[in-house]
């Protein structure tokens, strides 16, 4: 299995950024990972803005791919039932998972209708430049704990 990861939207904070590329580099050991990066949208009407970032991001997804939305209407897992959720998709074959994380405005319908399922990090809110590094480390805790690792105590 691979794991594509897309993030809508350029990084602003550096410190963020070492923390992405961080966790990014300890995931790779484990399995084939890429992570995209889309440009955000530059209109300001609604509509208009989600039609942009969708059309960047399905560019990178697939015909059979697993796409998972990280948005906040999705399910809420615990780190061990993330783990045991991305092992379940490794013992039945899937090929590629690729996971988005939508712009300012979350996602068009259009990949809501894609989707496979969806995500939510917390009840509360981030800011998307957080949610890349949370996300990252959940997936890095993911793997840790699917191999038996100490990070996860």
């Amino acid at each position: 299995m691979k794991i594509k990861f897309i993030a809508t939207g350029k990084m602003q904070s550096t410190e963020l950024l070492h923390l992405t590329d961080f966790y990014a580099k300890r995931i790779k050991p484990y399995i084939p990972f890429e992570s995209i990066t889309v440009p955000a949208a530059r209109h300001t009407q609604t509509q208009k803005a989600l039609q942009e970032e969708y059309t960047a991001q399905k560019k990178h997804v697939s015909p059979g791919d697993m796409l998972i939305l990280l948005d906040e209407t999705g399910t809420a897992y615990t780190s061990v039932a993330f783990a045991k959720t991305i092992r379940s998709w490794q013992d039945t074959g899937t090929k590629q998972v690729v996971f988005i994380t939508g712009g300012a405005y979350g996602f068009h319908p259009d990949a809501y209708g894609m989707a496979h399922a969806k995500i939510r990090l917390s009840d509360m809110t981030f800011p998307h430049e957080l949610v890349r590094v949370l996300f990252l480390e959940q997936l890095y805790r993911a793997f840790t704990i699917m191999h038996n690792q100490p990070y996860h105590h």
